[in-house]
């Protein structure tokens, strides 16, 4: 049915199937804000951690560590967490409102995710940061072995560090997925129960694990698989996305075009190398909402299955006298 949803300063109506539509334009502005920092983060900030200009210098390497770390935990994380933060919150509002059956005001929609989208950029910098701590001692490691090898030349004890550096970029790597499942539904928690951080970790590790109702008789099982599936299916779409992008970027020759219009000077090659990221831009700002209409069903039916959400709203009705919220999943 129809939504018949009241847009605040307009006096347009969206349906249901045309939600995509107003979600795809609030997420827009803050998707690129969210690109820029993953840019900056992946172009400059993480090669500078692995790469130097002073190969005779510890003291320089060093700085140069220290200084690249500095940036990307003071400007290219908050950007990109802000960015992504706000646009999850806004793909969180609309699509809870949308399965609870309530009308999806775009106003309303624009203070949740802005409410939210603080909680939810310290939600994911949150996560960035801990699952970035075995990666800051791998590189403490690296720092270390590089320190032997100028000043001490000893061959053993650089190579023990180089090993533990190596196992620990490894425990970085399993740390992220870990955190990303046992968080997975923090964000929509944030957003739809309106909490702060600290209680929305709490909640997302409540309603993913699994749990024995009605003194043990009834079992659920954890949503740890479901999360899985869900990343995985993400990760291959995003996977598509951006090679259907490139594709039909490279087919278009649209880099082409651009370089006969625009020149070689240094400003117009710097155009072209922003204009040639729209593919990769268009796959990531597709995939975010998508992952949080997965989310957020995904958080409503463990809140069914484990506190009876679908009791509990269908007796507010009764209570309300109203039948606006039909839970429809």
């Amino acid at each position: 049915r129809d939504l018949d949803s009241s847009l605040v300063g307009s006096e347009m109506c969206i349906r249901d199937r045309q939600l995509a539509v107003p979600m795809l334009k609030l997420t827009l502005p803050p998707m690129i804000l969210c690109f820029i920092g993953l840019i900056f983060l992946m172009n400059y900030v993480w090669p500078s951690l692995w790469s130097t200009t002073n190969p005779d210098s510890f003291a320089a390497q060093a700085n140069e560590v220290m200084v690249a770390f500095a940036i990307g935990t003071l400007v290219a994380l908050p950007v990109l967490c802000i960015g992504l933060g706000y646009a999850t919150a806004l793909s969180t509002s609309l699509v809870s409102k949308y399965i609870m059956g309530l009308d999806v005001d775009i106003k309303q929609a624009r203070k949740e995710g802005l409410a939210g989208g603080k909680v939810m950029a310290g939600l994911l910098f949150g996560i960035l940061l801990r699952s970035s701590l075995a990666f800051i001692v791998a590189g403490g490691l690296l720092m270390f072995s590089a320190y032997i090898e100028f000043n001490y030349a000893n061959d053993n004890a650089m190579g023990l560090a180089s090993v533990f550096a190596v196992l620990a970029f490894i425990a970085g790597l399993l740390i992220l997925p870990i955190l990303l499942t046992t968080h997975s539904v923090a964000p929509v928690a944030a957003v739809v129960e309106k909490v702060k951080a600290k209680e929305a970790y709490r909640r997302s590790k409540q309603l993913l694990k699994s749990a024995r109702l009605y003194g043990g008789h009834v079992s659920i099982p954890s949503a740890a698989g479901t999360v899985f599936a869900t990343w995985m299916i993400a990760l291959s779409l995003w996977i598509l996305l951006s090679l259907g992008f490139q594709i039909a970027w490279a087919t278009l020759r649209v880099e082409d075009v651009l370089d006969r219009m625009i020149g070689t000077s240094v400003f117009s090659q710097a155009v072209l190398e922003a204009v040639n990221t729209i593919p990769s831009f268009l796959s990531l700002w597709l995939l975010v909402p998508f992952v949080s209409c997965c989310l957020v069903t995904l958080y409503f039916d463990r809140r069914i299955r484990i506190e009876a959400f679908d009791i509990e709203t269908l007796a507010h009705d009764v209570l309300e006298s109203t039948q606006e919220s039909d839970l429809r999943l």
